[in-house]
């Protein structure tokens, strides 16, 4: 429709994913920098960001950590190829449960490594062995291995919010939102700490319970709201074109896309 991608476009959309992938691959430094990505509000940039977010968050999950980090008696398992590259194996012996850290890693400073967490080494010093075997064994020269671990979600309140802060500590970042009984009237709010302390605020009338409460929804933590200043509007209809020209049914006519953007 209007204002949607292409199957070409989304393609492309993959693409750029899978690109920004194979560079965090190949660079653990860039893989741990990564923080947050946004889009603007219009249709197809929110499409192209959800597929990009897609394969990136899917290579997210994968923590690196180093080979010297893990005890040099741990034992792993072959569980499947993932990919010609990478294949899967379970921690199966030598491994009492540990939390290794890494505050450099800003999405995932700390991952759980147990018997029976997944781990992804390289196919180059993979092994398809039934048998459990030295991790020193399938890891080869490289310095990292991953440890699967999902991205744990984030409690944020929807965007009609944006722009709203606390009334007691002036915070803007709130998992959720509590009331004044007269918030009509005197406008007032309160994030989860002030409320729990016992809110306060001259407004406030004697009695105010604060009992009406907009919560926040579980979001992934590496996709930021779309930022409505990012974007790039289509507010009339391309002179010039023909409608024989790709271009013509979501740029040579009037369309909701168009109406929407201007």
């Amino acid at each position: 429709g209007a204002g949607r991608l292409t199957e070409l476009g989304r393609e492309q959309a993959r693409m750029a994913g899978r690109h920004i992938v194979a560079r965090m691959r190949a660079d653990p430094a860039l893989k741990k920098g990564m923080l947050r990505m946004t889009s603007s509000v219009l249709d197809r940039a929110v499409e192209t960001a959800d597929i990009m977010q897609a394969e990136i968050e899917a290579e997210l999950a994968w923590v690196d950590v180093p080979v010297t980090a893990m005890p040099a008696e741990l034992k792993v398992m072959f569980s499947r190829n993932i990919d010609a590259d990478y294949a899967e194996m379970l921690v199966d012996e030598g491994c009492e449960p540990f939390v290794h850290k890494d505050p450099s890693n800003l999405l995932q400073p700390s991952v759980q490594i147990k018997i029976g967490s997944r781990i992804r080494v390289a196919i180059s010093g993979g092994s398809s062995s039934s048998s459990a075997v030295p991790l020193s064994d399938v890891v080869g020269s490289s310095k990292f291995f991953s440890v699967l671990s999902s991205l744990a979600l984030v409690k944020r309140l929807p965007d009609r919010f944006e722009g709203f802060s606390c009334d007691g500590c002036e915070t803007a970042t709130m998992e959720d939102i509590h009331w004044s009984d007269h918030a009509e009237n005197n406008s007032v709010l309160f994030c989860n700490d002030c409320f729990a302390k016992g809110p306060k605020h001259k407004k406030l009338k004697e009695g105010d319970t604060c009992s009406r409460a907009s919560h926040g929804e579980l979001q992934s933590p590496f996709r930021a709201p779309n930022d409505k200043n990012l974007n790039e509007a289509d507010v009339d209809v391309v002179a010039g074109l023909k409608p024989s020209d790709s271009l013509f049914k979501d740029y040579g006519t009037l369309n909701s896309q168009i109406l929407k953007d201007h």
